[in-house]
């Protein structure tokens, strides 16, 4: 296994963490691959001042953050809390829910993951969550070498690391 950056791993540049210019990734095809419906956001760290703001830790692209209608703090979807609001705050974000207005309130979510609905969030074709990227296989397009597959995508801020394991 190994970590391998992506203009290494591809002999076309990757725009960003979510969109491949098609030829790059192959689908499996054939399999039908499983797709989570509610996606992480990230984890509640601290509370933020006395109106029931909640520090949250991002894992996702932050204007999916800052889009957000609404939010879950279980992975099947089932307890829905809507957004008053999102905003960057330092490293972290601000997160308000309705209805959670005291400190004491939002004490409860903290070391909680906080899940989107994918359905949620807006997609131009082309556009894929790094979720949905793990597991496929990385193949030349000229040549059709299988390097592997992606195990995991670490984003650094200027662009994103290909973790690929598998092949040699």
């Amino acid at each position: 296994e190994g970590c391998c950056h992506d203009r290494i791993i591809f002999e076309k540049q990757v725009p960003s963490s979510k969109k491949f210019d098609g030829g790059i990734m192959e689908f499996r095809r054939g399999f039908k691959i499983m797709k989570k419906q509610f996606l992480e956001v990230g984890e509640v760290v601290a509370v933020h001042g006395l109106r029931g703001d909640m520090r949250l830790y991002p894992w996702c692209d932050p204007g999916d953050i800052e889009r957000s209608m609404r939010m879950y703090i279980d992975e099947n979807g089932e307890q829905e809390y809507r957004v008053s609001y999102a905003k960057p705050h330092k490293n972290v974000y601000l997160v308000k829910f309705k209805g959670i207005d005291t400190p004491e309130d939002a004490r409860k979510f903290i070391g909680k993951v906080l899940y989107m609905n994918r359905n949620d969030i807006p997609m131009k074709k082309g556009d894929y969550f790094i979720q949905d990227i793990i597991g496929l296989k990385v193949i030349d397009a000229e040549n059709k070498t299988v390097y592997g597959e992606v195990s995991d995508v670490a984003p650094t801020g200027a662009n994103d690391i290909y973790c690929v394991s598998g092949e040699d």
